[in-house]
């Protein structure tokens, strides 16, 4: 939903007169997200799934992840289950005095070198790629962080201790953008299911998996919880995905352990079973055949504690 009719700023207690172009809030299933047409807008979901319209363009996502829009996408949830999350909203000139929304695109006039450098803070909410809409999907260290920072932020904003609230408010977003750029800079690689035209029914089968993939799921389980026989339902889901479905599953739980190789030292076997693996052997083998190398040499080669 877009709104031009809510004022997403934030004013000083005691100086009315002072304003900050930004706005911190929370929403859940009750609530819709709205956009503006003059600020970008940064969402954490840190609970739930669901299916995102960004545009004209649909995905998957499951909690937690982090959307950045401009001012000039639009954002819909079509659906979701025990959605919660976070949202900041600002305007570009609260990274750097100069930027407005027509100067910081096209030939960036006026701006200098240091105001370019600053620009690439916004990298997240600007550019596009093949494989990136704005989701960015994260694990629990990183996730931790984010949500730390923008507790900080919230807190900031609402209690305004003193006359240095909103500097600060500055600096903690600025140290979330730098997460944002590292995420940026190391998207993930690994293919994703393009929802566009896809049959609702297939849809809900792939909302289930992401809702389920810790739990050991089978051919039957999926065609008696969907009502569909076990061909039709491999048939229908392959013609829409490109994948089986065990396929998909599979990707999906070594995209997880993935991040958490990445971003966590919690062991290869807790891992395996948060991800609704039993067999190790088995999870090296697939995990090797997808990415490359065993999960102990991914760890070795990604993760920053190393």
């Amino acid at each position: 939903m877009v709104s031009d009719k809510v004022e997403l700023i934030t004013v000083k207690k005691n100086n009315p007169n002072y304003i900050l172009p930004v706005w911190f809030g929370e929403i859940d299933d009750n609530n819709d997200i709205i956009t503006s047409k003059d600020r970008f807008l940064l969402v954490f979901v840190n609970k739930g799934t669901g299916i995102i319209k960004i545009g004209d363009q649909k995905r998957i996502f499951t909690s937690p992840c982090v959307f950045c829009l401009n001012e000039k996408e639009t954002i819909e949830l079509e659906k979701s289950k025990d959605f919660n999350s976070k949202v900041f909203y600002f305007h570009p000139s609260f990274i750097n005095s100069i930027f407005t929304l027509e100067n910081i695109k096209g030939q960036k006039e006026g701006l200098t070198m240091s105001d370019i450098r600053d620009l690439h803070w916004l990298d997240s909410f600007i550019k596009r790629k093949e494989n990136y809409i704005g989701i960015y999907t994260m694990g629990p260290a990183t996730t931790k962080h984010i949500e730390s920072i923008l507790n900080n932020i919230k807190n900031q904003m609402e209690i305004q201790s003193d006359g240095y609230w909103p500097c600060r408010t500055r600096s903690y977003f600025l140290e979330l953008l730098f997460i944002l750029e590292r995420l940026y800079n190391s998207i993930d690689t690994m293919e994703e299911v393009v929802l566009d035209n896809i049959p609702d029914d297939i849809n809900k089968i792939i909302l289930y998996l992401h809702n389920n993939y810790q739990k050991k799921i089978t051919i039957k389980d999926l065609s008696n919880t969907f009502h569909m026989n076990r061909t039709t339902l491999n048939n229908r889901f392959s013609e829409a995905t490109g994948s089986t479905v065990m396929t998909y599953l599979i990707k999906l739980r070594v995209k997880l352990a993935a991040l958490m190789l990445k971003d966590t030292m919690i062991s290869i076997s807790e891992i395996i079973e948060r991800i609704g693996i039993s067999d190790t052997s088995h999870f090296g083998r697939i995990f090797k055949k997808h990415m490359g190398c065993s999960p102990t040499e991914y760890r070795k080669l990604n993760s920053r504690f190393y």
